[in-house]
């Protein structure tokens, strides 16, 4: 992983996973980028990217052992 944070009194970085994100203070963030098929083999809670077959950014819902896409929602418990 690579982690960076631009902006303040400079940048810092983060070194060692397998994902990677890129936050620039005045800009945007930077998620992970890649298709379907280049999902992560083992997902766990809390990993989005940016799923470039579907065209959506999505997230793992460890809950349900499935990626969701930002547009949608799953409602439990109502």
């Amino acid at each position: 992983m690579a982690l960076t944070f631009n902006g303040g009194s400079g940048s810092n970085s983060i070194s060692g996973t397998t994902a990677g994100a890129s936050v620039d203070s005045t800009g945007a963030m930077t998620i992970p980028v890649g298709t379907t098929a280049q999902r992560p083999g083992s997902p766990t809670s809390g990993m989005i990217r940016m799923n470039t077959t579907t065209g959506n950014p999505e997230w793992y819902d460890t809950v349900n052992n499935q990626w969701i896409n930002f547009d949608s929602s799953i409602v439990t418990g109502k």
